[in-house]
């Protein structure tokens, strides 16, 4: 079996053991870095487990040393085999969750997250009836947002999902942009007066 695998945060290994001889196996854990948690001594021919990294920016590793038994008669015991599964971290957007802009104004939000991402977003709730909000992705959401009303202010929600762009990618949770489109004021004072 290979020697390193890498998974997502939150993902089974899924990890099927092979070996050079018909063989059982058995493994218990060896070094755990980044806290990552899940792991366990087991024996069968997968390593079936799913394991938490509770980072949002760096990824850790925990080790199975697994030890084959051949089926023969005798069993023969082999060697102890190192293991070593890297699990990425979850991204989460670091962008503010609100932003307030001018009817008529592009919104230009620079999406960020906990770890290296691309990004994709939808459109949420709308209020105010603002137009101008559409589906997309990239790093930045330059969108310009139009308000009908003179008076009241209008919202638009993003929802924007980060991936990480390390092998595999790994999605993070959704997370809400709330973009409050302010009004364009007109004069409402008669436009005519008469004096002596």
């Amino acid at each position: 079996t290979a020697s390193t695998a890498v998974i997502c945060n939150g993902t089974a290994t899924n990890i099927a053991l092979m070996a050079s001889a018909a063989s059982t196996f058995t493994w218990t854990v060896g070094t755990i870095t980044g806290g990552i948690t899940g792991a366990s001594a087991g024996s069968g021919s997968t390593i079936a487990q799913t394991l938490n990294n509770p980072s949002n920016t760096t990824a850790g590793t925990i080790e199975y040393i697994v030890t084959p038994t051949s089926t023969a008669t005798p069993a023969c015991p082999g060697p102890a085999y190192t293991i070593t599964v890297t699990v990425n971290p979850t991204p989460v957007v670091t962008t503010a969750s609100t932003a307030v802009i001018c009817n008529g104004t592009a919104t230009s939000i620079s999406l960020t997250a906990s770890a290296a991402s691309t990004f994709t977003w939808t459109v949420g709730t709308i209020t105010g009836s603002i137009t101008g909000a559409s589906a997309g992705s990239g790093s930045t959401i330059v969108q310009t947002l139009t308000n009908p009303s003179n008076s009241a202010i209008g919202t638009v929600q993003y929802l924007v999902t980060p991936t990480s762009t390390a092998t595999p990618a790994c999605p993070g949770p959704v997370y809400t942009i709330t973009v409050t489109v302010n009004p364009t004021p007109v004069v409402t004072t008669a436009s005519t007066a008469v004096i002596c």
